[in-house]
């Protein structure tokens, strides 16, 4: 005998299923919220350490070059603090859905 699937679904687990999806999906907005969160800060950190880093080894490689140390490597900072302030001001804009 051959077992047929015929459409038809116990009504134990129809009754069930409303009430647990309702709290799964609850359970799975919340868990979405904090993902979407954290990703936005290891991103903004991410971005931050990489803008004030390459700033920095931007100066002191055009420092070693050019012999005026430590001067580039003060103005490569600054650019990259400078960068990093643009960036997060960037990802601000775009969480608070301001269109400038």
């Amino acid at each position: 005998m051959v077992a047929t699937y015929d459409g038809d679904v116990p009504n134990s687990v129809v009754g069930a299923a409303p009430e647990r999806a309702a709290e799964q999906s609850a359970v799975t907005d919340e868990q979405r919220r904090e993902a979407s969160a954290l990703a936005v800060a290891a991103s903004l950190g991410g971005t931050l350490v990489a803008c004030v880093v390459g700033g920095l080894l931007a100066g002191l490689w055009a420092d070693a070059a050019l012999g005026t140390s430590p001067w580039l490597l003060l103005l490569g900072l600054f650019v990259g603090l400078g960068a990093a302030v643009v960036a997060v001001r960037a990802v601000a804009q775009r969480l608070s859905g301001d269109p400038r």
